[in-house]
């Protein structure tokens, strides 16, 4: 017993995309593999040909560079909060990042973005992990 598909096509439908799909590929073989045109559209292949070279020597490094100073300028901002949590830590058992996540929403310390309630496990092993280097001799 075969299966029915749901939809299907009409013979002339068929041949109608076989047609316009070789039609393309004439085109693109005619244009090279970078531009054509076929009744009004073009078809572009997606990404830049050259990769990232036009984007070296514009300040990216100066940009993440300020960017790092201001996560740094954060981490240690919340450095104090996060002995806090320890200290008060009431369990035998250290804080997960979840729960430093919650703790940290109910303080209502902001993200470095300004979320309340955007603490995220990653964000805080992220965090942690930026005190903990900062603060290596």
């Amino acid at each position: 017993m075969s299966r029915r598909r749901k939809y299907r096509h009409s013979r002339a439908t068929i041949a109608k995309i076989r047609d316009t799909m070789r039609q393309i590929q004439m085109l693109l073989e005619q244009h090279g593999s970078y531009r054509a045109k076929t009744s009004g559209r073009i078809i572009t292949r997606l990404g830049n040909p050259h990769g990232a070279e036009h984007l070296r020597g514009r300040g990216n490094r100066e940009a993440m560079a300020a960017k790092k100073t201001q996560a740094d300028a954060f981490a240690l901002s919340v450095a104090p909060v996060i002995e806090e949590i320890r200290r008060d830590w009431t369990s035998d058992a250290p804080p997960t990042l979840r729960q430093f996540c919650d703790e940290l929403a109910l303080r209502d310390v902001r993200t470095c973005r300004g979320g309340i309630w955007s603490w995220r496990p990653a964000t805080v092993k992220r965090l942690l992990e930026r005190i903990a280097r900062l603060r290596q001799p």
